[in-house]
């Protein structure tokens, strides 16, 4: 569903207050969604997020915990893996909520994430970015790899 809501808020919107206009709007206005047999069904309201943002709701005085249950308890979480981002120390502060959080590893398929790591593609040291800055994009002679200076968690 392609909504305009929160673009067309004057203000900053909640999150919490979102997904309840998002639920609303699929389960109860449109009456869920339709399927093949031509039933009706409720639609699951979930917030997708970065790890980032995951992280950010286990530092004080970000989110309230009043907004973390409802957006946690009530319509959980799909969260999508970051480099950089601790995902299972945000998770050890969630715990009420764990049933409810949803972390997708990589959107890349596994055997890609391994090569990468195996060939060491993505490294986070001072000498790798200060080499990627001048060869970025280029090739390195002979490797067939080309340098970046960000590393795969």
């Amino acid at each position: 569903m392609l909504d305009s809501f929160e673009c067309l808020q004057k203000e900053y919107t909640p999150t919490a207050q979102v997904l309840d206009h998002a639920d609303y709007e699929l389960n109860v206005v449109r009456g869920g969604f339709m399927t093949k047999e031509g039933n009706r069904k409720h639609v699951r309201i979930c917030l997708l997020a970065g790890a980032d943002l995951l992280e950010t709701m286990t530092t004080p005085g970000v989110w309230s915990p009043q907004d973390l249950d409802h957006i946690l308890g009530r319509y959980g979480s799909m969260i999508v893996e970051r480099a950089g981002s601790d995902v299972q120390n945000a998770l050890s502060s969630l715990t009420q909520w764990k049933d409810n959080i949803f972390v997708i590893p990589y959107l890349t398929p596994p055997a890609v994430v391994e090569y990468i790591s195996r060939n060491r593609l993505y490294r986070d040291d001072s000498n790798t970015a200060a080499a990627s800055s001048s060869t970025h994009g280029k090739e390195k002679e002979g490797s067939g790899k080309t340098d970046a200076a960000v590393s795969p968690s």
